[in-house]
């Protein structure tokens, strides 16, 4: 993904649209931008990785989870069997080097401390299965993306408009179409 703001407080979001048996085994979470590290969650078992990525390449680079997400009863929080659906934000405080994450807009959940302030991040998507799906959502992405992303999709409309309008016409219909 795109570089994130290497200043304050900010979040992005995203949903998790299918996962390999509805077990949430992605990862989820940042990397620096030159891709020799990442900060992630694993929905499927509620731990947290650091994962270096610049080991050689026949080395998976993940190390055994630093800790587990759990919530306020001390229970993991894992999707295991219930991911599909849910939105994960992954909340960066750039200043105090913290990275939290969020489940379907419950309660925050602190993941770590020490990110590298000097590193610029992007957000990072680890799928396991060719046929793994998740959605950035627009609330959450930076507001120069988000902007981009509404420009893109109103300009798709109105080009699915007028391909439609144009059929109705050379049909004689005086009708048109607004999506």
């Amino acid at each position: 993904g795109s570089e994130l703001p290497n200043r304050g407080r900010y979040a992005f979001r995203l949903r998790i649209d299918h996962t390999h048996r509805n077990a949430g085994a992605i990862l989820v979470g940042v990397c620096d931008s030159g891709g020799t590290f990442a900060r992630v969650f694993s929905p499927a078992t509620g731990c947290l990785h650091c994962i270096n990525l610049g080991q050689d390449p026949s080395s998976s680079g993940a190390q055994a989870p630093t800790q587990t997400l759990s919530d306020a009863q001390g229970r993991p929080c894992t999707l295991q069997g219930q991911a599909d659906g849910s939105v994960i934000e992954v909340i960066v405080d750039v200043k105090l080097g913290t990275l939290a994450f969020r489940i379907d807009g419950g309660p925050v959940l602190p993941g770590y401390i020490g990110l590298p302030k000097k590193d610029a991040l992007r957000p990072c998507v680890g799928m396991h299965h060719p046929m793994d799906q998740v959605t950035m959502l627009c609330k959450g992405l930076p507001k120069a993306q988000g902007a981009k992303l509404r420009e893109q999709r109103r300009k798709q409309q109105q080009h699915i408009e007028q391909q439609v309008n144009m059929r109705l016409s050379a049909r004689g219909s005086t009708s048109s179409v607004r999506v």
